[in-house]
């Protein structure tokens, strides 16, 4: 027996520097794994007060917003009967308030429908403009400022053609400057398609349109986003089925600033056409779309939610989805999206149910390249129909705008949000 125990000692002693190397080996994966995979940053939102931009009958109206840096913009078209003209105000990141304000159309058409992007200096504004001189038929028209907003370029016309040019959008990077639009163009027995269109010099000319769609359903809706050289545009297309209710998002991709563009890909089939209204955003190499889809529930045919498509290889494949306003069972509207790095904000107008049946403006975030999102915060959160909210995004400058009917006219309310990573 006793030979026996100093044998199993000697066993131990033997093999105990093995043991101690493996529990060293393990110990060091921990370290290294620990090291490699750092917690996300604890962070603290800061809500600044709602602004208000205008309500006066022939005020704001169709308002969009961009952010870059420190300065925040927001373009409108006022109300007036038969001769809105496109205004902008730059908003002071000191206070909140406007600190320049500027018309930027001045013509006898009908300005309507402008989208504004911004990079560094530079602001492009874009616009849907029935200048007369085609038969009452509605132009694209283009404006950019280098003076953070001072004072822009003369107004030129992007589409000019006999068709009806509408909906257009625009987006920056670098240098480059892309436009689209929805255009009736009368080749193709009046069915709308989107065009595309695009600048090397920021915004100073831009190259000859291309049709992107080119099918016989109804192409409509476009947006645009682009991220280094990569241009992103998606739009709806009508369906081939024979309800006109539902319809197709389709993407196309460009890697080489809009020169030449991949085949059209189908991102989302089918989806209600009330609802539809694709809106994306795209950071470094991830590309996000998200979207108001009709999700019916027994006893709630309206009960819709917002759904989120992401890409991660420059919208190559958009497998991943995610439902982000978590079962809010009341109608859900025109959702809007800005990224900015690893962070992703989305904000929507929704009939929660607490107040009487009101709309209010939600807001959600996600920094993890929107893999999860954080509880919907309500930014309007009164006893009146807050709907059509837009949110930009800067690094950790978020502003959200939209219309709230307090009163007897349409007000336009914004604020300020700023991010604070704590520890930084």
């Amino acid at each position: 027996m006793k030979a026996n125990g100093a044998g199993s000692l000697r066993q131990i002693k033997m093999y105990w520097p093995l043991v101690l190397i493996l529990m060293m080996a393990i110990i060091v994966s921990f370290i290294i794994i620990y090291t490699k995979v750092s917690s996300p940053p604890l962070f603290v939102y800061y809500f600044g007060e709602t602004n208000t931009l205008g309500n006066s009958s022939n005020g704001p109206f169709s308002p969009q917003i961009a952010t870059s840096g420190n300065d925040t913009y927001i373009v409108w078209s006022n109300k007036d009967p038969g001769k809105g003209d496109i205004n902008m105000e730059k908003i002071s990141s000191n206070n909140g308030r406007p600190a320049i304000a500027v018309t930027i159309s001045n013509n006898s058409g009908n300005s309507t429908i402008p989208k504004v992007a911004v990079s560094g200096d530079n602001l492009y504004v874009v616009w849907s403009d029935s200048n007369s001189t085609k038969g009452g038929n509605a132009d694209i028209f283009f404006s950019s400022s280098r003076d953070k907003g001072s004072s822009f370029d003369e107004p030129i016309n992007l589409s000019n053609n006999n068709g009806n040019s509408t909906i257009p959008n625009v987006a920056v990077s670098g240098d480059n400057v892309y436009a689209v639009w929805s255009d009736n163009d009368r080749t193709k027995g009046g069915n709308q398609d989107i065009f595309f269109s695009s600048s090397r010099d920021k915004g100073s000319s831009f190259g000859e349109p291309i049709n992107l769609s080119k099918n016989n359903p109804n192409s409509t809706d476009p947006e645009v986003a682009a991220s280094v050289d990569n241009v992103y545009v998606v739009w709806a297309d009508g369906t081939s089925k024979e309800t006109v209710d539902n319809v197709n998002l389709i993407l196309k991709t460009s890697a080489d600033n809009g020169t030449h563009f991949t085949d059209k890909e189908t991102i989302k089939k089918d989806i209600d056409k009330k609802t539809h209204l694709p809106q994306i955003a795209a950071s470094g190499d991830n590309v996000y779309v998200v979207v108001a889809d009709k999700d019916p529930k027994e006893g709630q045919p309206d009960n819709y939610r917002v759904i989120l498509k992401t890409s991660i290889d420059n919208g190559t494949d958009f497998t991943n989805r995610k439902s982000i306003n978590k079962d809010i069972d009341k109608k859900t509207h025109l959702p809007q999206i800005a990224a900015s790095g690893d962070n992703v904000y989305v904000v929507w107008s929704d009939n929660n149910g607490t107040r009487g049946g009101n709309q209010d403006i939600f807001f959600s975030s996600s920094r993890d390249k929107g893999r999860s999102f954080d509880d919907p915060i309500n930014l309007s959160n009164d006893k009146a129909n807050s709907i059509k909210p837009k949110v930009s995004a800067s690094g950790n400058n978020i502003y959200v705008l939209w219309s709230d009917y307090s009163s007897q006219s349409e007000e336009v309310k914004y604020k300020h949000i700023n991010l604070v990573l704590l520890g930084s």
